[in-house]
């Protein structure tokens, strides 16, 4: 709920047990803002009002199977690239990538987001049952603050920001990437922070076996 500043820099977190309702004063050398969508709510905290990150959402329809394969499929409307998967016997369609403003607890699929997967995966498969739709799902993307760019153009890699360039020592940021490459993303940032704590000591998740590996 709030950083803990000594003098300039951030020296731990103020965080609530949602659940009691308890307050813990948790310190650190380092604090990492790995925060995804609230990015930007947690560096706000240092009174920070520049954005970081370009919030997008995306959508899915879970509709019925209409075949066996995953199929990649580009739009007629805008070019852009989505996707017909197969899913636990349904067929799963999307995704879409438009810019979101709204409430980070109230993410939904709107009327817009389904007319847009319908459109396109009909003009795709013009004789397959698309419909009903079963059920959607709305998630958001934290991207790379780039601007002048269609939504789909923005690049999916990550960068770290150290707020020490803002005369704020102590809190580290990692803005973009995506969850498919979280552990490439871990990696540079458990990396980068024993270097500015001076610790001798690397990420070894690139030598490790993913789970059920």
């Amino acid at each position: 709920v709030d950083l803990i500043r000594q003098g300039d820099a951030v020296s731990g977190v103020l965080a609530e047990d949602t659940l009691t309702g308890q307050r813990y004063s948790l310190r650190a050398r380092l604090v990492l803002n790995a925060a995804g969508p609230w990015l930007d709510t947690i560096a706000a905290l240092l009174g920070r009002h520049t954005r970081l990150s370009r919030r997008t959402k995306g959508v899915h329809l879970v509709m019925p199977r209409v075949g066996d394969h995953a199929v990649v499929l580009y739009a007629k409307s805008d070019g852009r690239l989505f996707f017909v998967v197969p899913w636990n016997g349904y067929s799963l369609v999307g995704t879409t990538d438009t810019d979101y403003t709204g409430d980070l607890d109230r993410i939904v699929t709107d009327r817009e987001d389904a007319e847009y997967l319908l459109h396109e995966v009909r003009a795709a498969y013009p004789n397959a049952p698309w419909s009903p739709i079963h059920f959607t799902w709305a998630g958001v993307r934290s991207l790379m603050q780039i601007e002048g760019v269609p939504e789909s153009d923005v690049t999916r890699k990550h960068l770290l920001y150290d707020h020490t360039k803002d005369g704020v020592p102590g809190l580290l940021s990692v803005v973009g990437g995506k969850l498919t490459a979280y552990r490439s993303v871990a990696e540079d940032m458990v990396d980068t922070a024993c270097r500015l704590l001076c610790v001798q000591a690397k990420s070894t998740t690139a030598d490790l076996p993913l789970p059920g590996g």
